[in-house]
């Protein structure tokens, strides 16, 4: 021991014991947030890209019913057109029949 230097139990004990231990419990909490962050952001990326895949989804379900929507009035507009011609041609018909009688 050094002369005129007195041995401070206490300060040896916090040198010793209480600082490692308080760097070791400030540690620990940093890896707890470190790890909760960490999984946060894996929770959000996961919610983002499940709604990124529902918007995508419901688009696709939306253009396909209106391709259905505008399939089906161009069949049924085919269909009116085709009875139209029909009816033009038994009315032509019929005048043919009327003018040769």
């Amino acid at each position: 021991m050094d002369e005129g230097h007195f041995f401070d139990p206490l300060a040896k004990e916090v040198q010793e014991d209480f600082m490692p231990w308080l760097m070791d419990q400030v540690t620990d909490n940093l890896d707890q947030i470190v790890m909760s962050r960490t999984l946060a952001d894996t929770i959000i990326t996961s919610a983002m890209e499940l709604s990124v895949e529902k918007q995508n989804a419901a688009k696709m379900k939306k253009e396909a019913e209106l391709k259905a929507k505008r399939e089906e009035e161009e069949r049924r507009r085919r269909e009116e057109e085709e009875a139209r011609l029909a009816a033009e041609a038994a009315k032509a018909e019929q005048q043919q029949e009327e003018e040769g009688e």
